[in-house]
């Protein structure tokens, strides 16, 4: 497997497992962001982005629902069958 291989691999786990640990090895940590908050954006952009669609999907569902309600379900169940 090439180096840019593991790294995706690596990156695609991180975003789909929350209790997975921290792979700093392969984000920079600079002055500005540290490789811990990086990596925290990815992940909670990762579940936005899928809430978000599993709500335009499911307009109806949401509104029902409630935003708060909706997107706890939603990542409940992102959580229960990742990607």
């Amino acid at each position: 497997m090439s180096q840019l291989a593991e790294l995706q691999q690596a990156f695609q786990a991180y975003l789909l497992d929350d209790n997975l640990k921290e792979k700093k090895d392969f984000i920079v940590n600079d002055a500005k962001v540290g490789a811990k908050k990086r990596l925290g954006i990815y992940h909670d952009a990762y579940r936005l982005r899928i809430v978000e669609a599993l709500g335009n999907a499911y307009g109806n569902v949401k509104k029902l629902l409630g935003d708060q309600f909706f997107s706890t379900t939603a990542r409940a169940y992102l959580k229960q069958y990742p990607s």
